[in-house]
Formats: C-alpha cells, sequence, structure tokens
C-alpha cells in the first residue's frame, strides 16, 4: 500500500484489482486500499473488511448476475439496478460511481485511476438517485445484511464503436482513524461489480506480438540442447475481449524442433497488452536458431446479432538468435586433437619401420674372406 501525505493529514484511496477468470468474467466484488491526494467524501467510522457491497439486482433486491452485462446496439437505453449491502451494525454513507477498466501487463483487471474521468463504458452509466446513498443498519438479529436497491440507466451513444466496452460500477465507504500519535487517516474502501458491454457489429478478434526476446543457455549435455527463456508483449489489436492459445517453437540447422504450447492467454480486453514468458527446455543448439511464436485469439463473448462472428488469424513472430553448441564442440576438438595425435604416431611408427628395413646388414669375416680375389 502506498501513501500521499497531505499536511497532518494521510489520505489513502482504494483502487480494485482482481485476476480474471472465465470467460464471462464471473468474479466476486473485491476492495482494496491504494494511495490518492484527493480528500475522501464523507466520513464515517471504518467498517469491517468484507461489510459491505454491491451486486447486480432487479427493483425487487439482488439477483443471481454476477457482473453487469449487455448486448447492445447503438443508442439503445437500459434501466437496471444494483443492491447496495450494509452487514455492520450501523448506517454507512455510500458513494456511487461507474469508471472504465482495462487488463494490466500481468493479467489483472483495474479500473481507471481516481479522479480520472471514464470516456467509455462507464461513461455511459447515469444513477437516478444522488451519488451518496445511506444504507441502513443490520437490524437486530438478522442473518442477513440491509439492503438497499439502486436504479441506473445505460445509454449506449449512437455512435458507439461495435466490440466490448469494459468498465465497473463501484461503491466506496469512507472512513477516518486516529493512531496513537494522534495523526489522522482517512481511507475509502470499494466493492466492484463489473461492467461488460457488447455492442453488436462486426467483431476482431485480433492480437500482435512485439518486443520478441530469448535469452538463450547452453547446456553441457551431449544431446545439443539448451534452455532458451522467450519473452514478448501481446497486444489486443481487435474490438472484442479475447484469450489465445500459444505455442514456441525453436528450429536450428540440424537437429529436433523444439515445440512447447503455452499456457492459456489471460482475458485481454480491446487495447490492452500482456507480458509473456515461455521456458524451452529443450532448445537445439544448431548455432543460427530460429524462435517461431503463434498466438491464435480466441473470443470469450461470442457477439449477439448478425455480422458479429469473424474468423480469427493467428498473430505470428519471429527471430533469430545465435546459439553455439559448445559441448559438442569441444568434444569434437578433443576427437579432432586424438585423430590428429593418432595420425602422427602412426606416420612416426611407419617411418620407424622403413629406417630399420634399409639399414646395411655388417659383413661376416668369411664373406669378407670369400670375396677377396
Amino acid at each position: 500500500m502506498s501513501t500521499t501525505s497531505c499536511g497532518r493529514t494521510l489520505v489513502v484511496r482504494a483502487v480494485v484489482g482482481a485476476s480474471l477468470a472465465c470467460a464471462a468474467w464471473a468474479v466476486p466484488a473485491t476492495a482494496g486500499v491504494a494511495a490518492t491526494s484527493e480528500p475522501p467524501p464523507a466520513t464515517s467510522a471504518a467498517p469491517d473488511s468484507s461489510s459491505f457491497g454491491l451486486q447486480p439486482a432487479s427493483a425487487e433486491g439482488p439477483d443471481s448476475r454476477t457482473s453487469l452485462t449487455y448486448d447492445v446496439i447503438p443508442g439503445q437505453v437500459i434501466d437496471d439496478h444494483v443492491a447496495l449491502t450494509n452487514d455492520t451494525s450501523r448506517p454507512l454513507l455510500m458513494r456511487l460511481f461507474a469508471t472504465d477498466a482495462t487488463t494490466t501487463t500481468e493479467g489483472g483487471f483495474v479500473l481507471l485511476p481516481s479522479g480520472q474521468r471514464p470516456i467509455d463504458a462507464g461513461a455511459w452509466v447515469r444513477f437516478d438517485s444522488a451519488a451518496t446513498v445511506t444504507v441502513p443498519a443490520r437490524m437486530a438479529g438478522s442473518p442477513s445484511p440491509s439492503t438497499v436497491v439502486v436504479p441506473f440507466r445505460l445509454t449506449v451513444p449512437a455512435d458507439a464503436a461495435p466490440g466490448d466496452h469494459v468498465g465497473g460500477v463501484v461503491v466506496a465507504v469512507a472512513s477516518t482513524s486516529t493512531d496513537s500519535r494522534g495523526q489522522q487517516s482517512a481511507l475509502e474502501r470499494r466493492a466492484v461489480t463489473r461492467l461488460l458491454i457488447r455492442v453488436a457489429g462486426a467483431t476482431r478478434p485480433e492480437l500482435a506480438i512485439d518486443d520478441l526476446r530469448i535469452d538463450y543457455a547452453a547446456s553441457a549435455n551431449l544431446r545439443g540442447t539448451g534452455v532458451a527463456t522467450v519473452s514478448y508483449t501481446v497486444h489486443n489489436t481487435g474490438n472484442v475481449t479475447v484469450g489465445g492459445q500459444q505455442s514456441v517453437s525453436i528450429a536450428g540447422l540440424w537437429g529436433p524442433v523444439a515445440d512447447v504450447r503455452g499456457p492459456g492467454l489471460s482475458p485481454m480486453v480491446p487495447g490492452s497488452s500482456l507480458k509473456v514468458v515461455i521456458v524451452v527446455p529443450d532448445a537445439p543448439q544448431g548455432l543460427s536458431d530460429t524462435v517461431t511464436v503463434t498466438v491464435l485469439p480466441q473470443e470469450l463473448r461470442p457477439g449477439a446479432g448478425p455480422g458479429a462472428a469473424s474468423a480469427a488469424v493467428a498473430a505470428v513472430a519471429s527471430k533469430t538468435f545465435v546459439a553455439v553448441p559448445w559441448t559438442a564442440m569441444a568434444v569434437a576438438a578433443v576427437l579432432v586433437v586424438i585423430l590428429v595425435i593418432g595420425v602422427r604416431t602412426s606416420r612416426r611408427r611407419r617411418r620407424s619401420r622403413l629406417a630399420l628395413t634399409s639399414v646395411p646388414k655388417p659383413r661376416t669375416a668369411s664373406a669378407a674372406r670369400h670375396s677377396r680375389p
């Protein structure tokens, strides 16, 4: 948790973050804390953790939906509701608002920073009631929290682009506390329900790959393989939320080809990016190797209406790198040295044998007498 000092008051605000889970992103609301220099709204005593929240609702009360998901056309208006809950023994003043969201390079779901105005899905939501709502305390002896249903209106712009628009409806509860030195702190805890809007029209499940890098570590094994760490960045250049199947292939000038299927991509909203690292344990050491990365996008929410379907095309990126088979070269060098030594030794022995056969035999005394005239 980071903090920002404002005079004698330490002001801390909430940022909601959670990893995406499944195609429908059916994840319970979460709350967290982060920093801002903005003063909080009206404060109350600090509520217990997870003691308040919000969820999709009908006019009668909470329903079974896990997110605010809509299939719409440009210009459409939808009236809906959210339910605010209070599971504490005192009333809570809650602030309601909507904002835009995206996914991080690590695959998390994050809202816009505090103070930044939404320009997409979050800007399409308007609450009929005031920006703040007081939710009564839980009734004594009741096992259920108290609930207030709040209506809102979703107005899709007439020029809304086809595809996915992502945001969140947020409830915030502010509080203050005083430490042992008398220094006051202002906290704002938040809970969020995801806002997932699909505007009818042609969808484009498209991905692009860049910043492809290879870190190669040669090994001492005689199979001629090493370990390659392949990293790259995937960009969602289409207009719908996608996951993806990814694979990495490494081929050298000779030897086997190493193929690794990576994990499925975390859901990526349009315009987001994701950093990926895949380790290839048996990459060939073929002097000049080529790594090829392939990512096939998979649309997570099939579009509704005519003209929505679109065939996904795999994103492909390649790069050549040097992978020297040092062990194999060392073994080959040793064999060459042994061969050279063997050849030289063999030649030396042959010359020695030839020298021995060419030396004339000494003449005996009797042979010398017989040879005299």
